[in-house]
């Protein structure tokens, strides 16, 4: 795509501004670029597209200089100009006042969810199995009572600047229905989701005189919805796609898969009404519904080739298997997409027309559906074939139990890195714990690695919890398999600074002293090698080393007074 001098000049400058990962260094820095830009595409109007990414920038520059009195007025010039183009029924609306009202409604919704998610209590893992099962059967209930509540107040809002968005407009010039898609309709929303949704319009508007005039008031309508929502200020730059400022780095779409990995048919099977016509929005649901039974996939290799493209496309293993407790994730890619799209393709192919995840594992538990029969798909085979199959050859029945213990291993180090986020540490500790159970196996791969990752995770948690013989015994342990395997030199370092932070914590100075004495000699070293190392890092590890001196000096003292 060709773009004038101007704009790539403003796209050179916004580079500029940050750094070497396409991040700004500076919020003040990029606000006027943004601003130019957004003035840029405004020029580009009546063009429709366009006039929605002048206002996505030009909100950008405002949320990064919210004091600078000309981006607040060009924001409001472009707002007056949409309404001048779109033949406002009533020129004195206020689609800033409007915003205001729906960011309070939605204030007040994310609110009573915090309150609500306060209230559930955590699950612990020391109790017997029926009773974990009805603790875990009634936290199911109260999540999906919240997100119940969340779906139906999200509803509600997306209603709400429909309805303004026709006092703008003037009654609609036919029927129509604004359709919920994606999360909304399987109510599996949350406070902050984007709004997946399509515009329903009754299909003999297409023989009417008026048909062009009914298509460009539904075009403007669309318009006034997005300004009001991206008026927010929480849409980021790439979901608008302005190609000179977004790679699109997203999994490329086949003729089956729509958007992030749903499938046509997920997509449409799952919608809920919003607003306009609910005559009509059962009209298009009722036809979806018969299309899709007429050509629906019915081959269950079929539906699992798909299927494995998808966790394919989204990388699922191998983002599940580069996990680290303490490092960040996309919880929603890897743990939420991966387990949807599984649950998903269950109810294609059992035929389950349901909305949500529930209410697909719900319907198949009624069938009294426990496996399902798979050609030459021993992952999804009845457990009784596994295990026959398995007693003919003991050594695929270790490598499945050892496949097994690797999976469930990952999963627990998923979780216990969400609770660290979440600051839950003895949560976090406890399901490190369980995870070193799973690599007892000498058939693990990667056996060493993962039971040293697990243990400095561990060590990390008992050092939060003040558990600090746990933490120095996994300490050790970590630290010996790390420098028995030579890993790398931050891997050896890191054990070294918990295991001296934990030391201290114990009294033990000299000990702290001399695990931060060779975190930092290693630092160094690793520098003087001509390796790249992070500043702070030698930083704090020169700190730690410095105050803990500091300590034994004045221990001394005390012991000499």
């Amino acid at each position: 795509m060709e773009i004038s001098p101007q704009e790539a000049q403003l796209v050179e400058e916004l580079k500029d501004v940050c750094d070497q990962n396409g991040k700004e260094t500076e919020g003040k820095k990029s606000a006027p670029i943004f601003h130019k830009l957004g003035l840029f595409y405004r020029k580009l109007s009546p063009d429709k597209i366009s006039l929605i990414q002048s206002s996505v920038l030009l909100v950008a520059a405002r949320i990064r200089q919210p004091d600078n009195e000309d981006f607040k007025k060009d924001l409001k010039e472009l707002f007056a100009h949409v309404l001048d183009l779109a033949k406002s029924f009533k020129t004195n609306q206020n689609l800033e006042q409007i915003t205001l009202d729906l960011a309070e409604k939605l204030k007040w919704m994310r609110e009573e969810v915090e309150k609500s998610l306060a209230k559930l209590k955590v699950v612990p893992y020391a109790v017997a199995d029926d009773e974990l099962q009805k603790l875990y059967e009634t936290k199911i209930r109260d999540i999906r009572a919240i997100q119940d509540k969340i779906t139906e107040s999200y509803i509600e809002s997306m209603a709400y600047v429909s309805t303004k968005c026709l006092e703008v407009l003037g009654n609609p010039p036919c029927r129509y229905s604004l359709v919920g898609m994606g999360s909304l309709a399987r109510k599996e929303i949350s406070p902050y989701s984007d709004f997946e949704h399509v515009i329903v319009l009754e299909d003999k508007i297409k023989q009417n005189a008026q048909f062009e005039k009914m298509v460009e008031y539904f075009w403007w309508y669309t318009v006034i919805f997005q300004i009001i929502l991206v008026n927010l200020g929480e849409t980021i730059i790439p979901n608008v796609a302005i190609s000179n400022l977004n790679d699109d780095t997203s999994p490329k779409d086949s003729t089956e898969i729509l958007k992030n990995g749903y499938h046509l048919g997920d997509i449409l099977t799952c919608v809920c009404f919003v607003s306009g016509d609910e005559e009509l929005f059962r009209e298009f649901s009722d036809g979806v519904q018969l299309s899709l039974y007429t050509n629906k996939i019915s081959n269950v290799a079929e539906v699992m080739t798909q299927l494995k493209d998808d966790l394919k496309n989204f990388n699922t293993s191998l983002n599940l298997s580069g996990l680290h407790v303490t490092g960040t994730c996309n919880v929603k890619r890897v743990v939420y997409r991966s387990t949807t799209l599984f649950i998903a393709a269950l109810g294609r192919i059992c035929d389950v027309n349901k909305a949500s995840c529930f209410d697909i594992i719900e319907a198949l538990y009624e069938r009294k559906v426990q496996s399902v029969g798979v050609p030459r798909h021993r992952s999804l085979r009845g457990r009784s074939e596994v295990h026959e199959r398995s007693r003919k050859n003991d050594r695929n029945l270790k490598i499945s139990k050892t496949k097994k213990k690797i999976e469930l291993g990952l999963l627990a180090n998923t979780l216990a890195g969400c609770h660290w986020r979440l600051k839950n540490y003895k949560l976090a500790y406890d399901i490190c714990k369980r995870e070193l159970l799973y690599y007892d196996d000498d058939w693990i791969t990667h056996k060493d690695f993962r039971r040293s990752q697990c243990l400095f995770n561990t060590a990390k948690c008992a050092l939060k919890l003040g558990f600090f013989d746990e933490a120095i015994c996994s300490g050790q342990e970590a630290l010996q398999i790390r420098t028995t395997m030579k890993s790398s030199a931050s891997s050896i370092c890191e054990c070294r600074a918990v295991l001296g932070k934990s030391y201290e914590k114990q009294g033990s100075y000299a000990e702290a002293a001399d695990q931060f004495s060779a975190e930092l000699e290693m630092r160094k070293e690793f520098v003087s090698n001509g390796f790249s190392e992070n500043d702070d890092a030698i930083k704090q590890a020169e700190n730690n080393l410095k105050a803990i001196k500091g300590k034994i000096d004045r221990h001394k003292n005390c012991q000499i007074i």
